[in-house]
């Protein structure tokens, strides 16, 4: 599967093979960052700071936060996923497990 992140706050899935989309979500606001997926999640930041997780197969929203971030960044493992957020002059970093469910 390949993930594209559009405007206005738009997911979706395309099988690498036939290219055909297989599924597309609204999450929140304008999508800012690009897509980072695991194993079974893909995960995007929104412009109101809110992140969220989609089901990778399904295209159901698994997973929802707001950090009021003016940047996020994501990095994902197969089974684990860093979240770095910057609000204002503070920052943070976490990691989430990801199970195969």
């Amino acid at each position: 599967m390949i993930f594209c992140a559009t405007n206005p706050g738009y997911l979706t899935a395309h099988d690498l093979t036939s290219l055909s989309k297989s599924w597309e979500v609204q999450v929140n606001h304008s999508i800012t960052t690009q897509p980072g997926a695991t194993d079974s999640v893909v995960f995007v930041a929104d412009s109101n700071g809110n992140y969220s997780g989609v089901n990778i197969e399904t295209g159901e929203i698994v997973y929802t936060d707001t950090q009021s971030a003016r940047d996020i960044r994501l990095a994902g493992l197969s089974d684990f996923i860093c979240i770095a957020v910057r609000t204002g002059e503070d920052s943070f970093a976490q990691g989430f497990a990801i199970s195969g469910t």
